[in-house]
């Protein structure tokens, strides 16, 4: 059930929220990106990330589900796909890797010939009053604006997560989608990196991961 040890979390780390082009038309979008690196960088700031321990993998008749019980967030992983939990990212790749090959040693030409999806997840919940709570009140600001101005840019799109609302990024280039969505105190952040020359079944497996998705608010 699980992949072989890879460094999943220092890859997807240092893609955790990270600042996207400049969108002159929405100050809050630039705001609410210089904050997250900000938070990222500050570990004394008071934001609690979930850990390892935090996430349970359970498997049933209906496929592998991973729930975590602190963050309120449960989702499928999809069928055949591999996962592992490793620090604060839960890694879900569209294939076994080999016990040798790894993020740190493996280059994006053996990537791109593995055909590697990979999917990651990331949860953390801020401290109400706090100063990093303000990307909290950012990304639901930048919500609300592309909501208005939809046709900014063709790159954001707002969508909807168990009934909640969420900010989608889509690189330009086709690699990979990024959505992050805030539930109360806590900010949630799921993202696909694709090597495979079809990256459109990548994106339609994440569109169905997306679909399970189940968020409590409490």
């Amino acid at each position: 059930m699980k992949i072989s040890k890879t460094s999943i979390a220092n890859f997807s780390k240092s893609n955790f929220f990270i600042p996207s082009l400049v969108i002159l038309l929405v100050i809050v979008g630039w705001f609410f990106l210089l904050t997250i690196d900000f938070i990222e960088e500050d570990n004394s700031d008071p934001v609690s990330w979930s850990q390892k321990e935090d996430y349970v993998i359970k498997e049933t008749l209906e496929g592998i589900f991973v729930k975590n019980e602190k963050a309120g967030l449960s989702f499928k992983v999809p069928d055949g796909w591999e996962v592992e939990i490793e620090n604060t990212t839960v890694g879900i790749l569209n294939k076994k890797l080999n016990s040798i090959d790894s993020y740190g040693n493996i280059s994006p030409k053996e990537l791109r010939e593995k055909e590697i999806c990979l999917i990651t997840v990331n949860s953390a919940e801020f401290q109400k009053d706090s100063i990093s709570y303000v990307a909290i009140n950012s990304l639901n600001g930048l919500i609300s604006s592309w909501e208005k101005s939809p046709d900014v840019t063709g790159e954001y799109k707002v969508i909807k997560l168990d009934g909640y609302k969420a900010l989608e990024q889509e690189d330009k280039n086709k690699y990979y989608i990024s959505v992050k969505i805030s539930v109360g105190n806590k900010l949630h952040h799921f993202e696909i990196n694709t090597y495979s020359e079809n990256n459109n079944q990548c994106f339609q497996e994440f569109d169905r991961f997306l679909k399970t998705i189940l968020i409590n608010k409490s």
